[in-house]
């Protein structure tokens, strides 16, 4: 997954495998570690690391 905006990539950093493990943007290299599937559960998308096998999530945060 690219942003146009940037032109960097999703990736998982320092390649953990931990959940909870940081995503980043970062140059592309089409390692495992920045290739994610699209998985359709019901009517919405879910984002599935290709490299982990974990779901991305996004953290609560109390200042948002």
């Amino acid at each position: 997954i690219t942003s146009v905006y940037s032109g960097k990539t999703l990736d998982v950093l320092f390649c953990s495998r931990e959940k909870g493990a940081k995503i980043i943007q970062y140059q592309t290299h089409k390692h495992l570690n920045q290739r994610w599937n699209l998985i359709r559960i019901g009517n919405v998308f879910a984002i599935k690391s290709v490299f982990t096998g974990l779901f991305l999530d996004i953290k609560k945060d109390k200042r948002c």
